[in-house]
């Protein structure tokens, strides 16, 4: 039997309450915030994040006088919700540096500039530059910031923000682990399923799929809308893109469609983490390198190996606060992630 300190549903929910107390010593109950950078991308683990944001913001009463996806940003827009010297809460993830320099990046580094005199929060994120001019700019919006924290989610993190930032951050779990534990969607489709990343974050090339072995990735943006998470995420898309487009187009026309929009982003972020979930719980043990795999497969009592990413992001996530969960393994290499998972398996 697991020790009490290791159970998945009591760690997850020391995670979340974690996650409460930490929100509460930077927002008073019933405040008024905007939530900026919406992530309508499609890595589904995001939505996880935001949805986990939500969740805590709910439990203290926090009102969300604004939201918006980075295509959806405009100045005049968020200065009318909650004026000059409102709080805005900038969206946690893994994508503070210059990894991804478009989308919720430049919004972030835009807030920083256009509302010099307000209250900032970004929530938890993880910090990596490559380059020294991206590095410095953001340095120098932070620092000449009248009234910004940054929360990070990790101690590689924490290290980067003191010595290459200028800034003392703050540590919090990822906001995933808002969400608390989860039931399981299904039963198991195999004995192994290895959720395989593509893109600029990979490190590790997966094994062929074997008997035991399923191997695959979550549909991209593209494939979901066109139907890769179903029909209704597909719809949803559409309306919000037709959205974003008449809000791109007219500040009246984002007064007049916030309702639908924020719904709408609801439907979306539900779905995702759906999908995400359904991914996740497909074998009796989970290997991957996405790191919200690894944490929604842990809030479903799933047992999961992880490998690393890039850049280190994960193994120092896990170090962190996954380390933490008796059914969690790190590897180092594919060959030993498959060497794990099928002792987790055999103990299932």
């Amino acid at each position: 039997m697991l020790a009490s300190a290791e159970r998945p549903a009591e760690v997850a929910s020391a995670l979340r309450g974690r996650i409460d107390r930490e929100l509460a010593s930077v927002l008073d109950a019933g405040a008024a915030v905007a939530l900026v950078n919406y992530p309508n991308i499609g890595n589904l683990g995001d939505a996880a994040i935001w949805l986990g944001a939500r969740a805590a913001l709910d439990r203290r009463g926090v009102e969300i006088a604004y939201e918006c996806e980075p295509a959806a940003y405009r100045r005049a827009s968020l200065a009318r919700a909650i004026g000059e010297r409102g709080t805005i809460l900038l969206q946690g993830g893994g994508n503070l540096g210059d990894l991804y320099p478009g989308g919720q990046q430049a919004v972030r580094e835009a807030v920083l500039r256009d509302f010099r005199r307000a209250r900032v929060i970004q929530l938890p994120q993880s910090v990596w530059f490559r380059r020294r001019r991206p590095r410095e700019r953001f340095a120098r919006l932070a620092a000449a910031h009248a009234d910004f924290t940054l929360v990070v989610r990790e101690r590689a993190s924490l290290a980067r923000a003191r010595d290459e930032l200028g800034i003392e951050a703050r540590l919090w779990p990822d906001l995933a682990f808002a969400l608390g534990p989860l039931p399981r969607p299904a039963p198991p489709r195999t004995e192994i399923f290895w959720l395989a990343r593509t893109g600029a974050e990979r490190r590790h090339d997966a094994p062929r799929p074997a008997a035991g072995l399923a191997v695959g990735d979550y549909p991209t943006g593209r494939e979901q809308r066109r139907g890769g998470g179903g029909r209704r995420m597909a719809v949803a898309l559409a309306a919000n893109r037709s959205i974003t487009w008449a809000v791109r187009r007219s500040p009246l026309a984002g007064r007049a469609l916030r309702g639908p929009q924020d719904a709408l982003y609801h439907a979306i972020a539900r779905r995702r983490v759906e999908l995400a979930a359904s991914f996740a719980s497909r074998g009796e043990v989970l290997v991957t390198d996405r790191y919200h795999g690894h944490a929604l497969a842990l809030l479903m009592g799933i047992p999961t190996v992880l490998l690393d990413n890039s850049y280190g992001k994960n193994r120092a996530l896990f170090e962190a606060w996954t380390h933490r969960f008796a059914i969690a393994r790190w590897a180092e290499t594919p060959a030993e992630a498959l060497r794990v998972a099928r002792e987790l398996a055999a103990h299932e």
